[in-house]
């Protein structure tokens, strides 16, 4: 991902659309909340979380190298779709 693209999420509103957690109940949820930090982690290939606290009270990160898919969303209207990773972890 792009840094400036990176630096760019903190702040902004997201919408949890997919992800591979177990614990993560998107079924009976929805997970919409405030993007507080982004930290790119140097290990294991490498891969960015997303720090958020959620409306519904959870605090997780979003790993898109895992699969998890995001929406920036502004004022209840999606702007701006993640990127989509393969299972091989490419864009």
């Amino acid at each position: 991902m792009n840094q400036d693209y990176i630096e760019g999420l903190v702040g902004k509103r997201v919408k949890l659309v997919k992800t591979n957690d177990p614990y993560t109940d998107l079924i009976n949820n929805e997970y919409i909340g405030t993007v507080y930090d982004v930290k790119k982690v140097n290990f294991d290939g490498g891969f960015i979380q997303i720090w958020c606290r959620f409306d519904n009270g959870s605090n997780f990160a979003i790993v898109p190298e895992t699969g998890d898919i995001y929406e920036i969303i502004h004022e209840k209207k999606i702007i701006l779709k993640s990127p989509s990773y393969d299972w091989t972890g490419k864009i």
